[in-house]
């Protein structure tokens, strides 16, 4: 976000940014934007690679399976010079930590003067299984394990308003993302038009992408510095529900505000644009996570996390594919007319709706598979009761 925008605005038009490297009249010429998007194209596919041959699952239930592409990764990464010994030592290491009895094999007989004969079932080996069959002499890791919530109970009504906000919030996100570069490189009109204010006037920047490339290039700086300094202290007082409701009341604020930028004096203008990009990277930066920290929290346990988070994640990305496209028409069609903050405002209105979905969010619950959510159905609770007092033999033992 801070190397990749000074990139993108100094390859495009690389014709007229470097004419000694690319020749008028070449394919660059005729494509002035093809080398910024190549680039970006290469970028992502060695982002791919790099998932596929060395990014481990994580999921509770898969990290166990076999993966051909960590194994493939591995074997090229062996293949390096001075790579091999360390993937020994490791493995020599990984042997040692290596239990004497895997998962799957049965547990050698245990010989207790007061218990009951190997081979032989013991008077508690019944009471050691709860009501429904779950094993509780460990702990309440195998119950986590084995309680799957259904559909219906994953995607209760505060989940589902927690992924509309956010598809929401990234909707006007990256309406804004696409649509200021937009903004800043039309060029004023050859013949204006009468302005009417409040609403009816067309004007535009007319910036190069060498300096728009580098407004976005300060724009990622500030969310870095921000996300690392000002969200944690700010959170930290809030919490991340009510910051993120405050957020999604200030936002229709900015999308009415920034279409009138254009009209300061030129003294002004480019000022101006750096305290938009500030205002929007300091509400980016407090409402993502906030928003990410509640969608985690909202999860009824931790083997449903995958599914919450890729709907979504499913649910964002149909938001920020359908943001330009509208936002580019409603663009196109204020230029037309006379209104250069049709775009703007309309995108304000639905953050009105974005702030309407958030504060009808309310604190998650909690997870089932945690204890104080386990003890709240029968089952689970003489589940524990188990669980407690074969803790109490054993301690009186």
């Amino acid at each position: 976000s801070i190397v990749g925008p000074m990139i993108g605005g100094a390859l495009a038009k690389p014709v007229d940014n470097l004419p000694w490297l690319f020749a008028p009249g070449s394919l660059w010429d005729r494509f002035p934007y093809l080398l910024p998007n190549l680039f970006s194209a290469i970028c992502v596919s060695l982002g791919v690679v790099i998932g596929l041959l060395f990014l481990e699952e994580t999921h509770v239930e898969k990290k166990k399976q076999r993966d051909r592409g960590v194994e493939l990764g591995n074997y090229l990464l062996s293949r390096l010079p001075g790579r091999h010994s360390k993937a020994v030592a490791a493995a020599k290491d990984n042997d040692e930590e290596q239990p004497l009895l895997s998962d799957s094999e049965d547990p050698l007989p245990s010989y207790l003067t007061n218990g009951a004969p190997a081979g032989l079932p013991s008077a508690s080996s019944s009471s050691e299984r709860g009501p429904i069959g779950v094993n509780v002499a460990g702990s309440a890791q195998g119950l986590r394990l084995e309680a799957k919530p259904a559909a219906a109970r994953i995607f209760t009504k505060p989940v589902v308003t927690i992924i509309a906000s956010y598809g929401l919030l990234a909707f006007h996100t990256m309406v804004f993302d696409s649509l200021l570069p937009v903004f800043l490189s039309t060029n004023p009109p050859e013949h204006p038009m009468p302005i009417s204010l409040p609403f009816k006037f067309a004007d535009g920047f007319g910036l190069d992408t060498r300096t728009i490339g580098v407004i976005l290039s300060v724009q990622g700086l500030y969310s870095m510095v921000s996300t690392h300094f000002l969200f944690p202290m700010i959170t930290g007082r809030l919490g991340p529900l009510r910051l993120f409701k405050i957020m999604s009341m200030l936002y229709p604020l900015l999308y009415f505000v920034t279409p009138y930028i254009v009209l300061l004096p030129e003294s002004l203008r480019m000022a101006s644009v750096y305290l938009i990009v500030v205002w929007k990277c300091t509400f980016s930066t407090l409402a993502y996570p906030s928003n990410a920290i509640l969608i985690t929290n909202s999860a009824p346990t931790t083997l449903t996390l995958g599914t919450i988070n890729g709907a979504a994640a499913s649910t964002a990305s149909l938001c920020r594919a359908l943001g330009p496209i509208i936002s580019g028409l409603l663009y196109a069609m204020g230029l037309e007319t006379g209104y250069s903050g049709l775009s703007w405002w309309v995108t304000g209105l639905v953050t009105i709706g974005g702030a309407w979905v958030g504060l009808r969010i309310t604190e998650p619950r909690g997870r089932m598979d945690e204890k104080d959510d386990i003890e709240a159905s029968p089952e689970s609770q003489a589940i524990w009761d188990a669980a407690g007092a074969d803790e109490r033999r054993t301690e009186q033992d």
